[in-house]
C-alpha cells in the first residue's frame, strides 16, 4: 500500500488523491500494511505483538487507531484507513 496512489474524501466533500508514504498507528508502535492474499484473505494493517514476537493483523475494534500518512502538494494529509475510496 505504501507508495500506492490512493482517493479520500475530506470533510469539505471534495474527493482528494495521492501518494500513501507511511502507515501509524495511535495504538501501536510498530505497523506495517502487508498487501498479499494468504488462503483466500487479503491481508492488512499488521502489528508487531510483543507477546508473540511477530506481526499480527489488527483486529476491526482498532482500526480506528490506524493512518495513513498522504503525500500533499503543500503540507501531508493523515486520513485513517476507513476513509480511503476503494
Amino acid at each position: 500500500m505504501i507508495g500506492n496512489n490512493v482517493k479520500w474524501m475530506d470533510e469539505y466533500g471534495d474527493i482528494n488523491s495521492g501518494e500513501v508514504l507511511d502507515i501509524s498507528s495511535d495504538k501501536f508502535d510498530d505497523v506495517k500494511y502487508e498487501g498479499a492474499y494468504m488462503m483466500n484473505y487479503i491481508m492488512g494493517p499488521m502489528y508487531w505483538s510483543k507477546k508473540t514476537k511477530s506481526y499480527r493483523p489488527v483486529k476491526d475494534k482498532d482500526m480506528d487507531s490506524m493512518f495513513f500518512e498522504i503525500k500533499g502538494e503543500v503540507y501531508n494529509n493523515f486520513i485513517t484507513i476507513n476513509e480511503v475510496m476503494v
